[in-house]
């Protein structure tokens, strides 16, 4: 019998941020709204193209907003008892680095690679 590679398995997840295109209800014109993770899971988020203003906070922690550059990453405990709230604020236009231009000039893209916690 096979086993997998990773236990637990790992989910990957690609989220493509344009500027000015809807990406259904939490997403608008480069903009997803502050939201939860509703997942029992780790995640981490890889950023390539242009910089977003990224926010976060938790209970504990005020709001702290960022810039969230191309070849960044972001890991954080995305389980709904941790409560980490995030959003993507913007898309700070002209910031795609020159060798990803011009598939990215405008956008970002968010490789997002979830690991199931197990209890």
């Amino acid at each position: 019998m096979l086993q997998p590679l990773l236990n637990p398995p790992l989910v990957l997840v690609l989220i493509i941020i344009l500027p000015a295109s809807p990406f259904g209800a939490r997403m608008n014109a480069g903009v997803l709204r502050r939201h939860l993770d509703n997942d029992k899971s780790w995640a981490c988020i890889l950023s390539a193209g242009c910089t977003v203003k990224f926010s976060a906070s938790t209970p504990a922690l005020p709001t702290t907003s960022f810039l969230f550059e191309c070849g960044d990453a972001i890991v954080f405990d995305a389980s709904p008892s941790a409560e980490v709230f995030h959003a993507v604020e913007g898309v700070e236009r002209g910031t795609c680095p020159h060798v990803l231009s011009p598939l990215l000039e405008t956008r970002r893209i968010g490789v997002v690679v979830r690991g199931r916690v197990e209890q």
